[in-house]
């Protein structure tokens, strides 16, 4: 109703003014009989209302359509149009979604063009990567540990990349199935196996639940970021890594007695970029890399929480779903 009101209020101050200027004959022209203007004015009133309540009514469910409208998909399911005005607002409403459908689709191309390039590229950087790692195998024990360390940083880099070039497109990249989390443990602590050698870095493992319903590709690479966190800050100490079972929940756990976070930063660490407020110095983190951990958490629907006192310890958890509702989704 105030749609309707602002749209037609000059027509009704336009109608109180006809009607008055009718009541001021009388106040002019005293031969004129007030009562028959009063008549006239009633009539005017009364015909007007009817009208006004006829196209109201016609009208009403455009402009409930027209505040409700949120999406552009919602347009296809607009009333029909009753008037040549809501024609032609409607066919313009159905033509700016069609351009829009159309400039989603070539960026959509793009994108795919890109990704399809880009993960090209950094497959062909593994490539030699793999032919630098037999060469490197073949050198002297301390030279080796020092390029090794080194390949594993490019390599963990080019990893990042590939799988943020997959982040936008993950739905369509899951795959739910049983999966042992100390088989994707032990494969990516002997990834890193030169690197805690060489840092004095043990772990203390224990796993009261080894199986969970997830995508293993995706939970490899969670997995592989938090462990390769905690390595890159400790060093001469073990590293804990625990799987619980609480309230039907899986809690997979990582704790180092590294530097720590500070706990202004705590609420940022999972944000694009960021590295730290205490440690600009260090060229070793993009702060890509807790990012990518958190969003793919977030598609596998995976809690993601840390917890650190700083200059002591950090620990890192992921609560895995109740496995009743893993099996959902996956018959969905």
């Amino acid at each position: 109703m105030k749609m309707y009101i602002k749209e037609y209020y000059p027509y009704f101050i336009l109608l109180i003014i006809i009607n008055v200027s009718i009541l001021f004959i009388s106040y002019i022209d005293p031969l004129v009989p007030i009562h028959a203007l009063i008549y006239i004015v009633l009539i005017n009133l009364f015909i007007t209302a009817i009208g006004v309540g006829i196209d109201f009514n016609r009208k009403k469910e455009f402009y409930r359509s027209v505040r409700k409208l949120e999406k552009h998909e919602e347009i296809d399911y607009l009333p029909s149009e009753r008037s040549a005005f809501q024609q032609d607002y409607f066919d313009v409403l159905r033509r700016l979604k069609q351009e829009y459908n159309k400039m989603v689709e070539i960026e959509s191309s793009r994108t795919k063009e890109n990704l399809d390039e880009m993960t090209r590229f950094i497959h062909d950087l593994k490539m030699p990567l793999t032919t630098m790692q037999l060469m490197i195998n073949d050198l002297k024990e301390e030279d080796r540990s020092k390029i090794l360390t080194e390949w594993q940083r490019l390599d963990q880099k080019l990893n990042e990349i590939l799988y943020l070039k997959r982040l936008p497109n993950i739905e369509n990249d899951l795959h739910f199935e049983m999966i042992k989390i100390p088989d994707i443990v032990n494969q990516s602590i002997r990834k890193l196996r030169t690197i805690c050698l060489h840092k004095g870095i043990g772990f203390d493992i224990h796993f009261n639940v080894t199986e969970v319903v997830s995508d293993v590709k995706w939970v490899t690479f969670v997995i592989d970021q938090l462990i390769s966190n905690a390595v890159k800050y400790s060093e001469n100490n073990d590293i804990e890594i625990r799987t619980t079972m609480a309230d039907g929940y899986v809690i997979f756990s990582i704790k180092d007695y590294g530097r720590g976070i500070k706990e202004a930063d705590i609420k940022r660490i999972f944000d694009a970029g960021f590295t730290s407020t205490s440690h600009k110095n260090d060229n070793q983190s993009t702060g890509m890399g807790l990012y990518l951990a958190a969003q793919a958490s977030n598609a596998l629907e995976i809690g993601i929480d840390v917890e650190s006192v700083y200059g002591e310890h950090t620990i890192f958890a992921i609560t895995f779903p109740k496995l009743n509702h893993m099996t959902e989704i996956r018959t969905m």
